[in-house]
């Protein structure tokens, strides 16, 4: 059932057999992982980009080169919270920009372990409220307010999203949520199927979220699914991909937002595999395909 693609390119790596992430020194994964940029998609250009510190946070703008700009975007990459950056998320960060025709501000928040939860996403919703609260910091005007990311950074999206709501201050106008993190529970039939040789392993999941949680937080505190609630979120646009360990925990939480009453457009990439967005110099065709859904999805949800 996998893509073509994505089964050419998942016999390449195991052909190379490199090392698990979780095998690895921190500073050496974040170094190998840094070092696939080429993967990551042809540098498009924008119409500015500019590095620039945000409630304490370096960040990064986009502008767009389109002209008609819809809104702005606060991008959390992905990385199991643990790898990745600015740099990592470059191409994609202006994929989007010019794509969803938005201004895209993204965040490098600090990693796991050496930042254990809450402090990213403490991070991630400084910044949103700074922007929200004075979009000069951003070098343009920031409203409509979304909120999205790839991965874990789906789950800062997520959970970002939520304390939005829980401190009445509903500034974020839609959630984009790729191939999210959800909860840390392992054993759905999609971590059975894709435990391993399908690129993001069950082992580099359990990993992640013990990096991302140590010893001084409770799971369900980091979860997306365990809100008390999910009544007036915003609407929620969730991609996923069909060969991922993530996929049902990213459909399962669409489902329940869905069923709590928020406006949604959900989407399952059948063939792909996790990180097929990201991955645009490999799966280029159907990376561009997601970018354009979420952008007609977008512009439905706020305009």
């Amino acid at each position: 059932m996998l893509h073509p693609q994505a089964k050419e390119f998942l016999d390449q790596v195991a052909q190379m057999d490199p090392p698990a992430w979780e095998s690895l020194p921190v500073e050496e994964a974040r170094k190998r992982f840094a070092d696939l940029t080429p993967m990551y998609g042809l540098v498009q250009p924008v119409r500015r980009v500019e590095d620039l510190e945000v409630a304490g946070v370096s960040c990064r703008s986009y502008a767009p080169e389109c002209d008609s700009v819809i809104g702005t975007l606060v991008y959390f990459h992905g990385g199991g919270w643990v790898i990745g950056d600015l740099s990592t998320h470059d191409a994609l960060c202006r994929n989007l920009s010019n794509q969803l025709h938005v201004n895209v501000i993204s965040v490098d928040y600090a990693l796991s372990p050496e930042h254990r939860f809450p402090f990213a996403l403490d991070q991630c919703h400084e910044v949103v409220k700074a922007i929200a609260n004075d979009s000069s910091l951003a070098g343009f005007d920031s409203l409509p307010l979304v909120v999205g990311g790839d991965s874990a950074g789906g789950n800062l999206a997520a959970m970002t999203a939520l304390r939005d709501r829980d401190e009445s201050s509903r500034v974020i106008a839609a959630q984009i949520l790729i191939y999210p993190v959800i909860e840390p529970i392992f054993d759905s039939s999609s971590y059975e199927e894709f435990a391993d040789g399908f690129g993001l392993t069950r082992d580099n999941m359990r990993y992640f979220w013990d990096c991302y949680l140590g010893s001084g937080a409770k799971p369900a505190q980091a979860a997306a699914s365990s809100a008390s609630s999910h009544d007036n979120l915003p609407p929620a646009i969730v991609l996923t991909a069909g060969a991922d360990v993530l996929r049902d925990e990213g459909e399962r939480y669409a489902r329940i937002l869905s069923d709590s009453g928020v406006a949604m457009s959900f989407r399952r990439f059948e063939g792909m595999i996790h990180g097929f967005v990201h991955l645009a110099s490999i799966f280029n065709e159907s990376a561009n395909e997601a970018n354009q859904w979420i952008a007609e999805e977008l512009r439905k949800h706020l305009t």
